[in-house]
């Protein structure tokens, strides 16, 4: 079990640069990765803050019908729900085909524990995400029914073991999807295909669960029955908690660990053969010698690094998955309308406010694909190579910056065309339905590349570290968010403002912030970049 931790411990110090910080020796470095803690600190409160309200909200109406287990019920199949989602492609990268594979397995440890310190890693990441759910329900639950002590203890028990069986399931369905892909040619290709296919199944599922609630008398019956089918380890969970079951208690722990064991002996023995399958490279028949094209710095830094995003299946879903979200919601409008889509989420006022406000709804797709946020730290042991090529630190960061409008643009053109014969605009509002995700797009890239300059990370062991782990792409991850927020935010505190006129004036500041942004690339990114 040692030998376990150990294996855990070194995974831990990775997140996040963990091990850099801790080891920092010059004091403007040890500043900076302090002030990133701080930040990470500040969001979490901030998160704890909004799952409290949110609970705290649904509380109120299930107090009124005398089902406040609900509330417990609803945020721990949430929880799974949203684990399961978030592991799915996390397993090639931490479980699978990760980058010190060979040094990890030449070490005297079994097999088997390789697994479950790498099940564990994931364990740990989603337990964060588990805790920000959970805790504020519980304390919601503990003010409104005023519970025994025994509750306490059962309710800290079982919160540990609640991620525990929606990760097993999502990375056996992410084993088989790699396995089957790994047997074609275009093994990455089809792996992100299989995989945006049961995330969009799976949440087509979740919309589709029946919802047809006439009151509030009948909806608690209707909701635990949902909730019930959707994950029936949620009904053993709730009994355990809230009815002090011992049974259910029991049960519910005992599947839990019986399944990661299960899992951790059955993988550990096909873990070798797995691994040496997905990293094994396709041979080519036969190579013929094309003709050779000669193309300037830009575009040959273009097609590496396209080629480059493509190649790496975590990259892609965790960049592309708001783009494909974005036209699945747009051809979904155009078959069903707006009118439709709003008695079904039970917001009549929608269709009367989508028009005004779907500039920004877009943008919210458009920054969470950022690409930029990880492409500097992706080049990892081979920044020398750029480092030491003739070429500007800017044509490299322009490079990586078309990249990510590449990916961006034409689905914005696509979609918002689409839209427009949804939405009816007028002429403006069709303008600025182009305009702003546009604008965002441009920003969000340049902001991706700004941060991944001043919070670099090239100590990674696989993928999924820089892509959602580092600094660098939580910071640009939620500056999108905010840079949405802010203005929404604004709207709503003066409602009586010129939409049109606002509306310029955002893109006015993200066209500065851009500016000032490619100033500062072009002016401070050559030192920066060289000195990483």
């Amino acid at each position: 079990m040692n030998k376990v931790w150990y294996l855990l411990k070194v995974q831990l110090l990775q997140f996040f640069g963990l091990n850099k910080a801790l080891h920092a020796k010059n004091p403007k470095e040890k500043r900076k990765w302090m002030a990133i803690f701080i930040g990470i600190i500040a969001l979490i409160v901030y998160m704890f803050v909004i799952s409290f309200f949110y609970s705290y909200s649904m509380a109120s109406m299930f107090e009124k019908i005398g089902k406040m287990e609900l509330l417990l019920a609803i945020m721990m199949a949430a929880t799974s729900l949203m684990t399961f989602m978030v592991t799915i492609y996390k397993v090639n990268g931490i479980l699978f085909g990760f980058r010190d594979y060979d040094i990890v397995m030449s070490l005297p440890i079994k097999t088997s524990m390789v697994v479950a310190s790498r099940v564990l890693m994931l364990y740990v990441m989603n337990l964060v995400f588990s805790l920000l759910l959970m805790i504020p329900a519980g304390v919601v639950y503990a003010m409104k029914v005023v519970p025994g002590p025994l509750f306490y203890v059962l309710f800290i028990v079982t919160l540990l073991f609640i991620p525990l069986l929606p990760i097993i399931a999502a990375t056996i369905i992410g084993s088989v999807i790699m396995i089957i892909s790994a047997r074609f040619k275009y093994a990455n290709f089809l792996n992100l295909a299989m995989t945006f296919a049961v995330l969009l199944i799976f949440m087509g599922g979740m919309m589709n669960v029946n919802g047809g609630v006439e009151d509030l008398t009948n909806m608690s019956l209707a909701l635990m029955e949902q909730v019930n089918t959707l994950y029936p380890l949620t009904g053993m969970y709730v009994n355990a908690v809230c009815q002090y079951s011992l049974l259910s208690l029991l049960l519910f722990i005992g599947i839990s660990i019986g399944a990661f064991m299960l899992y951790v002996v059955i993988v550990g023995a096909k873990f070798k053969s797995i691994n040496t399958q997905l990293m094994t490279k396709r041979k080519n028949g036969r190579y013929q010698m094309a003709e050779q094209i000669q193309s300037s710095p830009f575009k040959a830094l273009y097609r590496k690094e396209l080629k480059r995003y493509f190649s790496t299946s975590i990259y892609v879903l965790n960049t592309a998955f708001g783009l494909v979200l974005y036209t699945v919601v747009t051809i979904a409008l155009l078959f069903m309308g707006t009118e439709q889509i709003s008695e079904m989420i039970k917001m009549p006022q929608l269709s009367l406010y989508i028009n005004e406000f779907a500039p920004f709804v877009v943008s919210v797709f458009i920054v969470l694909s950022c690409t930029t946020m990880s492409s500097i730290s992706l080049e990892g042991k081979n920044l020398w190579i750029l480092q030491s090529s003739p070429i500007a630190v800017q044509t490299i960061c322009l490079s990586k910056i078309a990249v990510n409008l590449t990916l961006t643009v034409p689905v914005i053109f696509v979609n918002n065309i689409l839209l427009l014969f949804v939405l009816q605009t007028s002429f403006i509002e069709g303008i600025l339905l182009f305009a702003v995700p546009l604008v965002y797009t441009l920003f969000i890239a340049f902001m991706g590349i700004v941060i991944n300059l001043k919070f670099p990370n090239f100590d990674w062991t696989n993928e999924v570290t820089v892509v959602k782990q580092s600094a660098a792409s939580l910071i640009a991850t939620f500056g999108g968010l905010f840079s949405i927020g802010i203005p929404f935010a604004l709207l709503m505190v003066l409602p009586n403002i010129n939409l049109y006129i606002f509306m310029l004036g955002v893109i006015i500041v993200l066209l500065v912030l851009c500016i000032m942004m490619y100033v500062y690339m072009t002016r401070k990114g050559e030192q920066v970049f060289k000195a990483s």
